[in-house]
């Protein structure tokens, strides 16, 4: 039988104060745990880290996860599903009662990826990663599971525009090339849609006005999440077309649904994804592993986090990551 140990490592925590720093944990192996390779930075990191998310204090962050689990490299969803609520036994763990989320509301025992290692907790739900798929590129699958609205449409020879070229309407975009779609715009900044132009269609700078838009668009997906990237992506779509609104709000907000009524819109909405996304995740990954290694612009080591978030808040960015420990 093997002896317990007891690992010290490096964590980033957001303190108390709001002020990142980094302090050393110690963890038991008697518990579940991950060794930690790669964590990406999600906007919802990126709000904390602004002080416009607010959570509970303090917390190691990081939810975009790839890590060592008795020697196979895993990764897992941020939703850490109860399975006793009526909601979880209805299959519907992203609205699970509880509401935890790893690296966000995970504090006793506090787990996130913003590490060296971490602890995982009860219903962590671990999925292996095919060989075929570089650790680092592995980061993106937790975005790719956030597409999931799109697996809900008819793409094949489609027009779809995405409103927003952060990773999520990056990744978006190559779902609906995946699924067949026949031309597909972007709205937002060109230093981001650039590293995807292949599969790009048209390009709008963000907040044109939409009577410059080319084309009328059987789908819009709306991955701004705010009253005015809803608003645009109404005026977007053709009549009776469909709008996605991808749940990335950060704040509650109302809209006047007759903008809606009067071109007999659909609406489909997502909030999240289940632990079962992930499978389809992982093969769309593995599918377009080339295109998504370009996403990945920036990498640092968690010493270099004050370098990170100058990154974060001050430019036009890809997919920002963590890279941890060795392999």
């Amino acid at each position: 039988m093997k002896k317990n140990k007891i690992i010290k490592y490096k964590a980033l925590k957001l303190a108390k104060n709001g002020k990142l720093k980094i302090v050393e944990k110690r963890l038991s192996t008697s518990k579940p745990y991950a060794k930690m390779l790669y964590c990406g930075v999600c906007g919802t990191d990126k709000h904390a880290i602004r002080g416009s998310l607010k959570l509970k204090l303090p917390q190691v962050m990081g939810h975009e996860n790839v890590g060592v689990v008795n020697g196979k490299r895993v990764t897992w969803p941020t939703i850490l599903p109860c399975g006793k609520c009526k909601n979880c036994k209805q299959g519907m763990y992203n609205v699970c009662e509880k509401n935890q989320l790893f690296g966000i509301t995970t504090q006793k025992p506090m787990a996130g990826g913003f590490a060296e290692y971490t602890f995982l907790p009860k219903n962590t739900q671990l999925f292996e990663i095919p060989d075929e798929i570089d650790s680092d590129v592995a980061v993106l699958i937790e975005t790719m599971a956030s597409t999931k609205a799109l697996n809900k449409v008819d793409l094949k020879n489609k027009k779809i525009l995405i409103i927003g070229s952060g990773p999520i309407g990056m990744l978006s975009a190559i779902h609906a090339k995946s699924k067949g779609a026949q031309n597909i715009g972007i709205t937002g900044h060109w230093e981001q849609v650039k590293i995807i132009e292949e599969i790009i269609d048209e390009f709008y700078k963000k907040n044109i006005p939409t009577k410059q838009i080319k084309s009328e668009y059987d789908i819009v997906m709306d991955a701004g999440g705010n009253p005015g990237s809803l608003e645009y992506s109404i005026k977007a779509v053709k009549p009776r077309g469909i709008v996605i609104e991808s749940g990335c709000m950060l704040k509650d907000f109302y809209f006047d649904v007759s903008k809606m009524v009067k071109k007999e819109l659909t609406m489909i909405t997502q909030l999240g994804y289940i632990p079962e996304d992930f499978k389809w995740a992982i093969e769309m990954v593995r599918k377009n592993k080339k295109i998504l290694k370009k996403i990945i612009t920036h990498k640092f080591k968690l010493e270099e986090f004050e370098k990170a978030v100058e990154v974060l808040l001050n430019t036009k960015h890809g997919k920002v990551i963590f890279q941890l420990l060795e392999e």
